[in-house]
């Protein structure tokens, strides 16, 4: 393998793994409306924290496992 398509590989992988890492960073949070409520829930899908969002803010829902 010559140097100029070593370089062309390399540029490909980081370029794959660098569009994959924004990917990942842009998908965090999670939204679900849950039936009739005045809310929704909203999950950090890397803490695992769950916050109920509604009037202009969010509060962070209170967890029994922590």
């Amino acid at each position: 393998m010559n140097l100029p398509t070593a370089i062309v590989i390399a540029a490909i992988v980081l370029g794959g793994a660098i569009a994959y890492g924004a990917g990942a960073l842009g998908g965090r949070y999670q939204a679900v409306s849950v039936g009739s409520t005045a809310g929704i829930y909203k999950m950090d899908k890397y803490s695992g924290e769950v916050w109920l969002c509604g009037g202009g803010r969010c509060v962070l829902w209170p967890n029994a496992d922590r």
